[in-house]
């Protein structure tokens, strides 16, 4: 078959190594054919080719989606009428409306096409290994069209998973609950600050999960109610190098003791946190913490519903269990820094005197005719004005590292600063002493 696959990132590139590897012809439909994404996706599939969305859907026994959501719009409207023709939708949606699934989007702006929901549901980086696994994971399908089904069964056996038919592409869509949230951070003493978060989770819309099985299907009654949880803590600064760090939470369960089930006994709990942080140098910080999470009253299953058949009503269940969890972590930080000047030809930041170096000198005023005025005492302590970056349309003028050799030349590292920006600053003083006017 020929494969058409609209997006070559993660999932589309996985997909094309996947159905190439079993002899089918991949040809990706990306906007740039020649993008570092595209070229990295075709570097590892040899028979693979890239062409405009609309030139790759020509002729393509399937169609495969595997963009982000937001694209989606776009993207179909580039792309001529796909009546009839078999389009696999392989995306999630992390972003705009949680609770609405990519297949609708494709339905509302595909009407006439036979879709299939499919591949969206294990990791990318397993759809192009899964015939090396020694047990096969399992695929779902969902569509209306029978053969759009069918056909994405067979892409899913022939790529070595274990088709399941999930029914229809009602099935395709997943509710998630909602969750507002309210931060706070405060810094109520120099040393001190303080923060706070609330957060509401309209657990309430999951309802049951429905098994389905060769049997009737089994309906696991969840029974979530809305929770809370609420956090404070603070930091303490020590010195510029130690700080104490400390907070409490309180995480209300979306369980209820009535549908306490052994897949999450869960119950309200309480999390007790401290910790430190040491900065040993500029680019090094060690920081250590440890945690407690604990329930004054542990769960338990004799009064749950979930702890009786649902058959012959028997009891088959009862027992307490134990949260309480400690765990300590530690962390280790190193940040690497650029000491270096680059050349950017393109810039339009201009480097035009030495900030300055002592009350009285000079240094230059920014649009004046005669650009330049005497340093105030409170400059000169500093060491510094950031104002000596202005826009202009020329390249950047160089500055000669007088003790660096007498060929080498500099420029700004940054492609734009505003006028009261410190961006030039932080690049110029790398070679504080180093540069003189070239």
């Amino acid at each position: 078959m020929r494969i058409a696959i609209i997006g070559a990132g993660n999932v589309g590139g996985g997909l094309g190594k996947a159905f190439s590897d079993v002899g089918h012809e991949v040809v990706f439909g990306v906007r740039d054919p020649d993008s570092t994404k595209t070229l990295t996706a075709l570097a590892d599939i040899p028979a693979a080719t890239a062409a405009e969305p609309s030139e790759a859907v020509d002729g393509a026994d399937v169609i495969v989606f595997a963009i982000r959501p937001v694209a989606i719009p776009a993207m179909v409207a580039d792309l001529p009428p796909l009546d009839d023709r078999i389009v696999i939708d392989a995306m999630n949606r992390f972003d705009d409306d949680p609770t609405r699934s990519t297949i609708q989007d494709l339905a509302d702006r595909l009407p006439g096409a036979k879709l299939a929901k499919a591949f969206n549901t294990i990791g990318f980086e397993n759809l192009s290994t899964a015939r090396d696994r020694q047990v096969p994971a399992a695929m779902f399908v969902a569509a209306d069209d029978e053969d759009a089904k069918r056909v994405a069964m067979q892409l899913a056996s022939e790529i070595g998973f274990v088709p399941e038919d999930a029914g229809g592409l009602a099935n395709a869509k997943a509710r998630l609950p909602s969750t507002t949230t309210l931060s706070i951070t405060s810094d109520v003493a120099p040393n001190i600050t303080l923060s706070a978060d609330v957060q509401y989770s309209h657990w309430s819309l999951f309802k049951d999960v429905t098994i389905l099985s060769a049997n009737p299907p089994f309906p696991n009654v969840q029974g979530y109610r809305d929770a809370w949880m609420v956090a404070v803590g603070g930091i303490y600064r020590l010195s510029p190098r130690l700080a104490l760090k400390a907070g409490i939470a309180f995480d209300q369960t979306p369980v209820t003791s009535r549908y306490r089930a052994v897949a999450l006994p869960d119950t309200d709990r309480y999390l007790l946190g401290m910790g430190a942080e040491v900065r040993l140098t500029d680019s090094m910080t060690v920081e250590g913490a440890y945690g407690h999470s604990f329930a004054f009253n542990n769960p338990n299953m004799n009064t749950s519903i979930n702890n009786t058949d649902p058959i012959t009503h028997s009891v088959t269940l009862n027992g307490r269990y134990d949260i309480n969890v400690d765990i300590v972590a530690l962390t280790f930080r190193y940040a690497w820094r650029d000491r270096t000047l680059g050349w950017v030809e393109s810039a339009s930041v201009s480097i035009q005197r030495r900030p300055c170096r002592g009350a009285g000198s000079f240094w230059p005023t920014l649009g004046s005719a005669s650009p330049r005025r005497r340093c105030s005492a409170s400059e000169a302590v500093r060491g510094r004005n950031p104002r000596y970056c202005r826009r202009g349309g020329a390249p950047p003028r160089t500055w000669r590292p007088t003790s660096l050799g007498s060929g080498t030349t500099w420029r700004c590292q940054q492609a734009a600063c505003t006028q009261l920006s410190t961006r030039c600053w932080a690049c110029w003083r790398q070679r504080p002493a180093a540069c003189s006017r070239g």
